[in-house]
This record gives structure tokens, C-alpha cells and sequence, in this order.
């Protein structure tokens, strides 16, 4: 009785290890987030800047495969939001779709 309770416990500890493991591995970054609302509104790069008030170009390099800007401002997660219909914490963080 008590093996297999300590061996149903390490299984457990073993694939909630594995789980966040692979969430670090496969984390969703500000880019895929904004490609995501992109993608879903069916529309341009340009049509997302100008909804949003931003430059063509900051929403080039927001989404941009390099990845440098890993953060955006609280107020401007809000205007996204609002105008997108979506929520600015998983903007932000990835938190609550």
C-alpha cells in the first residue's frame, strides 16, 4: 500500500515537472500574441498601427521574428484591448485569454 501510494505520488511530481517544463520551453511571446489578434481580425500590419495609434513600423518590429521588444506599456495593452475586444493582461503577460 504505501509503495504504491509513494509511487503514484512520483508519478505525479514527474509529470507536473514535465508540464511546466514544457510551458518554459514553448512560452508564448508578445509577438505571437499580437500576431495572434492580427491573424484573427483578418487584417494588415498597417490597418492593426493605424487602430491603435502606433507607427507601421513599431507594429513591424513588435511582431517582428527578432523578438527584441519583449514588453509594452500598460496604456497601450488597453487601447489593443479595447479596440480588439480582448484582454490587456493576456497582452501583457499571457494570463487569462
Amino acid at each position: 500500500q504505501v509503495r504504491r501510494e509513494l509511487a503514484e505520488t512520483v508519478a505525479i511530481i514527474c509529470c507536473n515537472y514535465e508540464a511546466k517544463r514544457r510551458r518554459r520551453r514553448y512560452k508564448v511571446t508578445l509577438a505571437d500574441r499580437l500576431n495572434k489578434i492580427i491573424a484573427e481580425q483578418n487584417i494588415s500590419k498597417r490597418e492593426f498601427a493605424k487602430r491603435i495609434g502606433v507607427s507601421e513600423n513599431y507594429v513591424y518590429t513588435l511582431t517582428g521574428e527578432s523578438k527584441k521588444i519583449t514588453t509594452l506599456s500598460p496604456s497601450l495593452a488597453k487601447v489593443i484591448a479595447f479596440e480588439f475586444g480582448c484582454n490587456a493582461e493576456w497582452i501583457l503577460n499571457g494570463d487569462k485569454e
